[in-house]
């Protein structure tokens, strides 16, 4: 797996983009580092009111799916 990451503030939140490569898939994750509950409910807010996104899997499971996937 390749992960290729930009890190930008907006909105007072460190904002991480990842562009994960592995197996022929290419996905994206967006990630806020946040260091209270406080910030973690504004990150989730602003992040979900601002861009079409969901909580999804860790990228350690979207990839060990696809290997099991690509083994069979």
């Amino acid at each position: 797996m390749i992960t290729y990451r930009s890190t930008y503030q907006e909105n007072g939140l460190k904002i991480e983009v990842d562009k994960n490569e592995y197996l022929g898939v290419v996905d994206y994750e967006v990630e806020a580092e946040v260091k209270s509950e406080e910030e973690f409910c504004r990150a989730k807010e602003y992040l979900t009111t601002k861009f079409t996104c969901r909580e999804s899997v860790s990228k350690t499971k979207r990839f060990l799916a696809a290997l099991e996937k690509d083994k069979k």
